[in-house]
């Protein structure tokens, strides 16, 4: 399985108790070198079988497409292909595949935000009906484009969620990091009350630090395109 990320890939293998291992996590250009085009290829005869894959960047995809020793391997699962009712349009295969599995653990109807490169917050019904949701900077983007833009700000610093920020460190934490908690909560306090109550995960590799700031309501949940992944690869075969 493997999860092309905005900026990472992930490739990760079934496990006998019916999870994930993860087997490794690194960062991904639309042209990666050739030493790392031969790595991975070289994994994957190692492990033998397809490799299927979630992204939305056509440009990586395509390298991987034009590697002999890995194409052979690749299975690029679509949007279309995900297998979960939906109402949207246009909606990435990310986005479906971590709704998939975090409908899966609900049952019915749940919130799933993915905080990576962008943030995601995307909403299935009770019936199980993905019904589409917000996409925005993620808290990686949004530091690096303030210390672009304004250079002579300090970097986020620690600062009491519930305290009025009082040095500039803080006041930063809290526009990116508080700001970004608060604007998920308020969009899934707005979206559940005509969706219907149900978990609220939280996947991606900022999900850690949103986690102690979201609070108890919200469940981490790793790598849920790569377990959507595998649900669907299940059906697909």
């Amino acid at each position: 399985m493997a999860d092309l990320g905005g900026r990472r890939l992930k490739l990760a293998i079934p496990d006998q108790d019916g999870g994930l291992h993860l087997l490794c996590e690194r960062v991904w250009p639309n042209q990666p070198s050739v030493a790392a085009l031969d790595e991975l290829g070289q994994q994957l005869t190692e492990h033998g079988g397809p490799l299927w894959l979630s992204s939305s960047r056509p440009a990586a995809v395509a390298a991987l497409q034009s590697t002999a020793a890995i194409a052979p391997h690749l299975r690029v699962v679509t949007a279309a292909q995900v297998p979960i009712a939906r109402n949207t349009t246009g909606t990435g295969s990310d986005r479906l595949l971590a709704a998939l599995a975090g409908s899966e653990r609900a049952q019915g109807a749940c919130l799933i935000a993915d905080l990576g490169t962008a943030w995601t917050l995307d909403c299935v019904d009770a019936q199980r009906v993905f019904r589409g949701g917000a996409i925005g900077p993620g808290l990686r983007v949004q530091i690096d484009a303030l210390a672009a833009a304004c250079p002579h700000l300090d970097a986020p610093a620690g600062a009491d969620q519930e305290s009025i920020p009082n040095s500039t460190a803080s006041a930063v934490r809290a526009g990116t990091l508080l700001a970004l908690a608060q604007a998920l909560s308020g969009l899934a306090d707005q979206w559940q009350a005509s969706t219907g109550s149900g978990p609220r995960f939280l996947t991606g590799g900022d999900a850690a630090q949103l986690a102690p700031v979201l609070g108890p309501d919200w469940l981490c949940a790793e790598h849920l395109v790569l377990h959507g992944l595998m649900i669907a690869a299940e059906q697909l075969q």
